[in-house]
């Protein structure tokens, strides 16, 4: 540190009330016990003390120098009342039981001016006083009359040490504007007065020294008054030495130097102090010495085991202080002793004792977390995705002794001090972290651990236990939700949802998988199953019907994330609707972080199925050679042909119709066939009833067993004429062309002839001149 203080230039609150000057000796002017008034040139104080004055100042005509008491007369002094007046004054103010009785020194100037700077009294032989390095000056009783007067009266106090003559201060005292004395009426005179001590003193060692009192007015217009009690005394300042009680190896301390003036707050210049510091209390590095006194001059180099400080007290001077920081450098009792110390113009300060206690650093740390609950729906102090957390931690210096370089072990912490005083604490924070999905997934609590670390003033390291911390997550719940939509079309693409689906028509189903919990699922994949039921038309959707193809499975969703899922085209058969229903049933599943299966509630389609509704419809026909003919004639041949349509809503088995035979005998929906009966010949019967009819009934059953029939009929007209019996035997020939056996029965044979005579009466009337062997 500087050798040299900073001055603060701050006034300084005393420490303790500033003391009066102490008295060393006094001149009371009481050994006197004549009744008439004597010069002062005539005076031997009760010590022996003799005193003279320049002779303007020792003449009982101009009433000046003359030793005047209460009943005293003043022979040749016209202001005798106003001397006695003045002198009572005095003893008021002396403390005098009898202030009637009061003897003080006159100084008048009745009869003209003095002239300036005149020795109103001065000792003939020095005072004895046997002082060393004390500040010396003078204090009076003095009032002054007429002060309304031009002239005050201006005292000056020198001492004298052998022929030298110093004045203890630059400014006189003048009671008339002194702020600090009173004003009396004593016998009708209005007197100002009291005691005053000069505004400076002067450091003096010896045994014994001389008083001169000058009166630095010149003029005789006022300059009025008297004096009593001159006093010798000592003005030394008081010193004060402090520095904590208590403190801890490598603490560095205030040793506070307090310098109070005496009340008078004369100046004083060239007073000093040097302190001798005891082991274990050196000067501080750091740090400066500084003071509030005037002109001060601190000698205090760093390391040092001593100061000195060398300062004056300026007139109005109350106190001034002197800082030097000093280290502890270890530890015990440590006197800063007055012994130890030289003084000049002070007197000594008492000792003081400071304990310093070996250092025992140590801190202490804490972890909390801070956590913005921003997500909604979130209880409060739970993380929830979205949450910003902030790991803080609080160190705390729990020793004796300040630490330096403090840290936090945890990566990212800034903290907001790396010095800490005793007491005090710091506060390190991380980042602010988002709270992620994956935290929330990893099942919680979020935890964080941390350590402090520091160096004390000795370079220990040290070090904290571990401080944990942890925020609980959202709990872990796994939840899939599933929405459907299924719509119908049928084969060319038309919407026919809402409509019980036929055969042919196609199903198509979307799915939307929702994570609706609080972790993410991986694996999710949809299950959907064709539901049929298997007990009558009215049974309940089986779930374990057969498996649908889907177009996702092993997908990873994060909560609130949703995809969609299409099924494979399913297009309705006849054997669907064995049920009036037709289900759709699905269901999710997929796996949280911790492995669990989590499923979603099954979600069931119902699709309305047609009733099964077997139809056929017939179309009978007369044909000839296979064509349709509306009219025939005896002896043609003819079938009876049915066109059978499958006009219901499934297909009809087991076809079959009395006398005719059947193409096919399972026909699907909407298809044809055609049943044939056996050949007929035109009969001549049927020319007599003029017609050949054909009816035939069909019948079939669906897969159910359920039957249906259907009923057609036609006719063919057929001419009535009779037919000749020669002309039988081409109907023969035509028989035989039928390849008919030749071994008929004669009934038999007689249907046929008959039938074919009608047929050639037919032909010859409808083609004239055609032989009937061409029919």
């Amino acid at each position: 540190m500087p050798d040299r203080a900073r001055s603060t230039g701050s006034a300084v609150t005393p420490t303790r009330e500033p003391a009066d000057p102490r008295p060393l000796s006094v001149e009371d002017f009481e050994n006197d016990p004549s009744s008439t008034a004597r010069l002062i040139t005539d005076y031997v104080g009760s010590t022996g003390t003799r005193y003279s004055a320049d002779p303007i100042w020792a003449d009982a005509v101009r009433c000046n120098g003359l030793v005047v008491g209460a009943g005293a007369t003043t022979p040749g002094c016209a202001a005798g009342p106003a001397l006695r007046s003045l002198a009572q004054a005095l003893g008021v103010i002396g403390g005098d039981g009898d202030p009637k009785g009061n003897r003080a020194i006159s100084a008048y100037t009745n009869g003209g001016a003095p002239g300036a700077d005149k020795v109103q009294l001065e000792t003939v032989a020095p005072v004895p006083v046997d002082v060393a390095n004390r500040f010396v000056t003078f204090s009076v009783d003095t009032v002054a009359a007429n002060c309304s007067a031009p002239d005050d009266p201006l005292l000056s106090f020198s001492l004298l040490d052998g022929d030298v003559e110093t004045p203890v201060s630059d400014t006189p005292i003048n009671p008339c504007l002194d702020p600090d004395l009173e004003e009396f009426v004593v016998d009708g005179h209005t007197i100002r007065g009291g005691t005053v001590a000069s505004k400076g003193a002067l450091l003096f060692s010896g045994t014994e020294l001389g008083v001169r009192l000058r009166n630095l007015q010149g003029g005789g217009a006022g300059n009025d008054g008297a004096f009593d009690n001159v006093r010798v005394v000592d003005a030394t300042p008081q010193a004060d030495l402090s520095l904590p009680a208590a403190a801890v190896v490598g603490d560095v301390v205030d040793l506070v130097l307090d310098v109070t003036n005496t009340s008078e707050a004369g100046a004083k210049p060239g007073w000093s102090f040097a302190q001798t510091l005891p082991d274990g209390l050196t000067v501080a590095s750091s740090g400066e010495a500084t003071s509030t006194c005037s002109s001060a001059d601190v000698t205090a180099p760093s390391g040092a085991d001593a100061i000195r400080v060398q300062a004056d007290f300026a007139e109005g001077d109350v106190a001034c202080r002197v800082v030097v920081p000093v280290l502890a450098s270890a530890s015990g009792s440590h006197v800063v002793a007055a012994s130890q110390s030289t003084l000049s113009g002070l007197l000594p300060a008492v000792d003081r004792t400071i304990a310093v206690d070996p250092e025992a650093a140590s801190i202490d740390t804490r972890l909390d977390a801070r956590l913005d609950d921003v997500a909604e729906g979130g209880a409060a102090g739970v993380a929830d995705v979205g949450d910003r957390l902030t790991w803080v931690q609080t160190v705390v210096n729990v020793g004796n002794a300040p630490v330096h370089d403090l840290a936090s072990t945890r990566r990212g912490m800034s903290c907001d001090a790396t010095d800490l005083p005793v007491g005090a604490r710091a506060s390190c924070t991380s980042p602010t972290y988002l709270v992620d999905q994956e935290a929330v997934d990893e099942g919680g609590p979020l935890t964080a651990t941390v350590r402090a670390g520091a160096v004390s003033r000795l370079g220990i390291v040290l070090s904290t236990d571990e401080a944990r911390a942890e925020v609980p997550v959202t709990d872990p719940a796994g939840s899939v939700g599933i929405v459907s939509s299924v719509t119908v079309r049928d084969a060319d693409g038309a919407d026919r949802t809402g409509e019980d689906a036929r055969p042919g028509d196609v199903v198509d189903a979307r799915y939307t998988l929702t994570n609706q919990g609080t972790v993410t699922l991986t694996d999710v994949a949809l299950q959907v199953v064709d539901g049929l039921p298997q007990v009558g038309r009215a049974g309940a959707a089986d779930e374990s019907g057969a498996a649908i193809d889907t177009d996702c499975e092993g997908e990873r969703l994060v909560p609130g994330d949703s995809f969609d899922c299409i099924i494979a085209p399913q297009t309705i058969v006849e054997d669907d609707l064995g049920s009036p229903l037709m289900w759709l049933s699905a269901t999710a599943t997929g796996f949280r972080p911790d492995g669990t299966l989590v499923q979603a509630p099954r979600a069931s389609d119902p699709i309305g199925l047609v009733k099964p509704a077997p139809a056929l419809s017939a179309t009978a026909v007369v044909t000839k050679a296979g064509g349709r003919v509306n009219e025939i004639a005896v002896g043609d041949a003819w079938r009876g042909r049915v066109r059978v349509v499958n006009t219901g809503n499934v297909e009809v088995s087991g076809l079959w119709a009395s006398g005719f035979t059947c193409d096919v005998d399972r026909l699907g929906l909407g298809r044809a066939t055609h049943c044939t009966s056996a050949p007929s010949i035109v009969t001549s019967a049927d020319a007599r009833t003029g017609r050949v009819t054909v009816s035939a009934t069909v019948r079939g059953v669906d897969r159910w067993g359920s039957r249906v029939t259907a009923t057609s009929s036609a006719e063919a007209s057929v001419p009535g004429e009779a037919v000749a019996p020669a002309q039988a035997a081409p109907v023969a020939a035509a028989l035989a062309f039928t390849g008919s056996p030749l071994g008929l029965s004669a009934i038999g044979l007689g249907v046929l002839l008959s039938a074919a005579g009608a047929r050639a009466v037919v032909a010859a009337r409808r083609r004239p001149g055609v032989d009937a062997s061409d029919g």
